[in-house]
């Protein structure tokens, strides 16, 4: 588990500290503050992979946006935008985390973004048809180059080159390391809506009890049902979900908070030995239902041997997770972002804090 996070520069953050991490980890803020950039940054210690991790884990921001406005980036913008903003041509992003042990995992990528000219007719095929879109009118398009990092006590780096009239970024790069890459699944708000994540991954490594629990914690919201399980429809796999006196029946006609339920019971099975990112945790839930949802999936970290960071909006949320945690085992923390001039600051508060805080009358986190 970790217990330390350095993110010197990522997005909209320079210079954050997460630090005296716990199982479950709370981080709250005003909107802009950096929340979903903090859940970003961890995710890339998933994979060596750095470049083109960094770049999915940007697509899918502007994914989501694109559901509720027309909104999309080529992938030479996502992976610009994940720098942080300034003037300079030379960009970067270092991020380090630490373990129980005092084990580091290190993760960098800087480049330098310049104008090259080119004759469309010198380009490839495939980037002739997009050259008249993205050059500027002296006849240059955009090109980012650099190097990137991972080190987790094995190294693998590399080099890449991306101009804007490429699909992917042109990337080479060397690694010795046969170590394999910890698991980090993000929970977004609108993945219960897309079934990104509900996959036939349900079930697998859990006991009949766990199963038994996510049975009875589903009939909060439905008490006719009976069973879950997984199915092939138009060739794909789907959760069925089976009711009483009606048989089986797809997830996507039932309610938000069970869809919601099913999404971290995949992903925190998904998870094991690893990190579950979980952005909005109370969307999709009632708040009679917080408390009953975060037991069950604190319990399942802990036998799974998951680290959990969340974000939430919400004080009825950050209540239902103290009163989680002064009736189990689970330690946890909270972290508040604060915007000011420019720069992001952290006051992070221990399990002894947030539990003396919240149970004082009219005094939250948020």
């Amino acid at each position: 588990m970790f217990r330390y996070i350095n993110i010197e520069s990522y997005r909209g953050l320079s210079h954050v500290v997460l630090e005296e991490l716990n199982r479950v980890n709370i981080i709250v803020g005003d909107n802009n503050s950096g929340k979903t950039s903090i859940l970003e940054a961890i995710q890339l210690f998933g994979s060596r992979d750095v470049l083109n991790n960094m770049i999915s884990i940007a697509k899918r921001r502007t994914v989501q946006n694109g559901l509720l406005v027309k909104n999309q980036l080529s992938s030479f913008d996502e992976l610009l935008y994940s720098f942080p903003a300034c003037r300079s041509e030379y960009k970067e992003i270092c991020l380090e985390m630490y373990g129980d042990e005092g084990e580091q995992t290190r993760v960098q990528i800087d480049g330098n973004l310049s104008r090259e000219y080119f004759y469309k007719e010198e380009l490839p095929g495939n980037e002739q048809i997009r050259f008249d879109i993205y050059c500027d009118e002296d006849g240059a398009i955009r090109s980012f180059q650099g190097g990137y990092s991972f080190d987790n006590g094995c190294l693998t780096e590399g080099e890449y080159q991306f101009r804007e009239t490429q699909l992917r970024p042109i990337q080479k790069s060397e690694s010795k390391c046969v170590k394999k890459n910890m698991s980090v699944v993000c929970v977004s708000p609108l993945d219960m809506y897309t079934n990104r994540i509900i996959n036939d991954t349900i079930y697998k490594g859990m006991k009949s009890e766990e199963k038994k629990s996510l049975i009875e914690l589903l009939q909060l919201f439905d008490d006719s049902l009976i069973g879950v399980e997984v199915g092939i429809r138009y060739g794909k796999p789907t959760i069925l979900v089976e009711m009483k006196g009606r048989g089986l029946m797809p997830v996507s006609v039932f309610g938000d908070g069970l869809k919601k339920v099913l999404t971290l019971a995949n992903a925190v099975s998904k998870a094991e030995h690893g990190i579950l990112l979980i952005d909005e945790f109370e969307t999709g839930l009632h708040k009679s239902v917080l408390a009953k949802v975060a037991e069950w999936l604190f319990t399942m970290a802990e036998r799974h041997d998951v680290q959990i960071f969340l974000t939430t909006h919400s004080g009825d949320a950050v209540d239902a997770l103290v009163r989680v945690q002064n009736r189990t085992n689970v330690e946890i923390g909270a972290y508040r972002l604060e915007h000011y001039l420019g720069n992001t600051f952290v006051k992070n508060f221990n399990s002894k804090e947030l539990s003396e805080l919240v149970g004082k009358q009219g005094m939250d986190i948020l």
